[in-house]
């Protein structure tokens, strides 16, 4: 699925305020983006059209829910370091 920064941002602020057990609605979505009331209305309208939003109510749907909870997931885990297999003494003194 793909969805515009917007929405994404949209989709991430309402999962947030949710969280927080803040009020989700248009301007408050927007005032916790940064961005115009425009653009929290417009990207309501796309996770609404995407079925991952009720733009009404300004709540996350089921499936809405858990696109951002797993994107909450992933930024939460800690980036695990891409282990090098060492060389061994013998190859190392090969490739000198």
């Amino acid at each position: 699925m793909h969805l515009d920064p917007t929405a994404k941002t949209v989709l991430w602020a309402l999962f947030d305020l949710s969280r927080r057990g803040a009020r989700t609605d248009a301007s408050s979505i927007a005032r916790h983006t940064g961005e115009p009331l425009e653009l929290a209305v417009a990207g309501l309208a796309r996770l609404e059209a995407a079925g991952l939003a009720d733009r009404a109510r300004a709540r996350l749907t089921m499936r809405g829910l858990v696109l951002a909870s797993c994107v909450d997931a992933a930024r939460r885990a800690p980036t695990r370091a891409r282990t090098v297999p060492a060389r061994s003494a013998r190859a190392a003194s090969r490739a000198a």
